[in-house]
């Protein structure tokens, strides 16, 4: 998730990146309610038609050779990662019947991290390589 944080901040910029990365606490509950197995049922808001402008507020602005659309994926794919992530770990520290206390699942977690981040340091070099060496 972090990786993705990298590609969604060089390609929007900050303001954007901390209001979408506050979706993290919806996609959370979007992902407990099947989890946990309850439904919700929605209550009508009094005045929230009234304040919709027809989503132009909403809009991106396209700037030349910016990838912005690339950039709000990134941070949207990060924020529902995130929240499947916390969702998953509470669910495994209370049902799992090991007994293992919670700095060891977060470090038996954390070790799954090692193989991703080593391919793409390897990947990352191979890239600087190539463009060092040059024709």
């Amino acid at each position: 998730m972090n990786i993705l944080s990298f590609v969604a901040l060089r390609n929007v910029s900050a303001g954007p990146f901390a209001v979408l990365a506050q979706l993290k606490i919806l996609t959370t509950a979007g992902v407990i309610l099947p989890a946990a197995g309850t439904e919700l049922h929605p209550h009508p808001v009094a005045g929230a038609a009234a304040a919709h402008d027809g989503g132009a507020a909403l809009q991106p602005s396209v700037v030349a050779g910016d990838s912005t659309l690339l950039g709000t994926a990134a941070v949207l794919t990060e924020v529902t990662l995130s929240g499947f992530a916390s969702i998953y770990f509470e669910k495994v520290i209370k049902t799992d019947p090991e007994t293992l206390s919670i700095w060891e699942r977060n470090l038996q977690l954390a070790l799954w991290s090692v193989p991703v981040y080593a391919l793409f340091l390897l990947h990352g070099d191979a890239d600087h390589t190539r463009r060092t060496e040059g024709p």
